[in-house]
């Protein structure tokens, strides 16, 4: 189960810092030398964030193995911020296996595929179309989606399966991994690191962003225009055979 955790943790240097922690009522938001990371937060943080402001970035990472989830989505959070590097994504993956776009927009192109997708997310509610052939699995449904545990008997029977990073704050991803295996697996979000550790693991694509703000104004203009976060940053989609 901790091998995808612990290769990502293991990729960060020793010497790199945090700078910066902050957090929305959905976010956290980690500040490395090198760019922005996001992890979505399942439970109101502890109030202790600032404590890891200088500290060990490698450290901060691996609270991503803490069963408190507010410490893992700082350490998803702080994976990101090392991961998800403009200068980095280019340099990792090829040309040929690297597109600036939306990963969802693909699920155009599955209508003749049974689609699931663990997490709700907003793209499939601007296309109702999309409802005929995708199954949206939900820890907290809405109207036409599936609570979460029916993905143990449905989602091995899917040719294609988005399912959102988030998961990797509440562990579910190995075992979501396992249920999907004979499927096409697409992990994708704002809590998405873009390394190509997560390839070993059975995923395809992944689909991340990376964000040209500084964090103080990535704060400020998803709290004064109240966007999602994904409408911020600079969307990526990184393909397995092309690294």
């Amino acid at each position: 189960m901790w091998s995808i955790y612990n290769q990502l943790i293991a990729g960060i240097p020793e010497t790199a810092k945090v700078q910066d922690i902050r957090r929305t009522s959905r976010w956290t938001l980690v500040a490395s030398e090198w760019a922005i990371g996001s992890a979505m937060s399942f439970q109101k943080e502890n109030g202790q964030s600032e404590k890891f402001v200088g500290t060990s970035l490698k450290k901060l990472a691996s609270l991503i193995l803490s069963d408190d989830l507010s410490e893992a989505s700082l350490g998803l959070a702080a994976i990101n911020s090392f991961y998800n590097q403009e200068k980095k994504i280019y340099n990792t993956f090829s040309e040929y296996s690297l597109f600036k776009e939306d990963a969802l927009k693909q699920i155009h192109n599955m209508k003749q595929q049974k689609v699931g997708m663990v997490g709700h997310f907003p793209y499939i509610d601007r296309f109702p179309e999309l409802r005929k052939f995708t199954t949206v699995f939900e820890l907290a449904p809405r109207l036409g989606d599936l609570p979460a545990e029916r993905a143990e008997d449905l989602l091995p029977k899917m040719e294609t399966v988005f399912i959102t990073a988030s998961t990797l704050v509440n562990k579910t991803l190995p075992h979501l991994l396992e249920l999907a295996q004979g499927a096409q697996v697409i992990l994708v979000g704002a809590s998405c690191p873009l390394s190509p550790h997560l390839f070993s693991a059975g995923i395809e694509q992944i689909g991340g962003t990376y964000y040209p703000l500084s964090l103080t104004e990535l704060v400020e203009k998803k709290t004064e225009k109240q966007l999602p976060l994904s409408k911020l940053g600079i969307p990526v989609l990184a393909v397995k055979d092309g690294v």
